[in-house]
């Protein structure tokens, strides 16, 4: 049975000192890849970034999340930099990796302002749900890959 845990096989390694106790694995690095396979690309890179510690990943989910922003009409009329949506991608980041709501005050310090508005919140909340869907998208296809593994 695959498990969040088992995300960390995507991870690279790097070398070991002491050699194995020489057993095969239940869950192997090519199932957990299979598994990502049937993802989209935000949801397979958010695995490889939250759960795996690949911190290489950063930078591609800030620009496939900027896009998908960039691509709204509601975020487009706002009329804000990208800068201010980088930094509102990076506090969702932290948000999720840190499973903590930091301050209004901090909130704003990220943003490099001196208060956090309502349409701050409303923009975070925006970012944060692709988040939200990219780890709903990864927790459903280790179900799906378990639901076909005990058939």
């Amino acid at each position: 049975m695959m498990t969040l845990e088992h995300l960390k096989l995507l991870a690279p390694k790097a070398a070991q000192l002491s050699p194995g106790t020489g057993g095969s694995p239940t869950i192997t690095f090519h199932e957990v890849s299979d598994m990502l396979s049937g993802c989209s690309e935000l949801a397979a890179r958010y695995a490889r970034y939250i759960y795996a510690g690949e911190s290489t990943q950063r930078n591609d989910i800030r620009i496939a999340v900027l896009i998908l922003l960039l691509g709204l009409e509601k975020v487009r009329a706002q009329k804000m930099s990208a800068g201010y949506w980088l930094n509102q991608i990076d506090l969702a980041i932290a948000i999720h990796a840190h499973d903590s709501v930091p301050s209004q005050r901090r909130k704003a310090r990220s943003l490099r302002r001196k208060h956090w508005r309502s349409l701050d919140e409303d923009n975070l909340e925006l970012v944060v749900s692709y988040f939200n869907e990219a780890d709903w998208e990864v927790r459903a296809a280790i179900r799906e890959w378990n639901e076909k593994q005990i058939d």
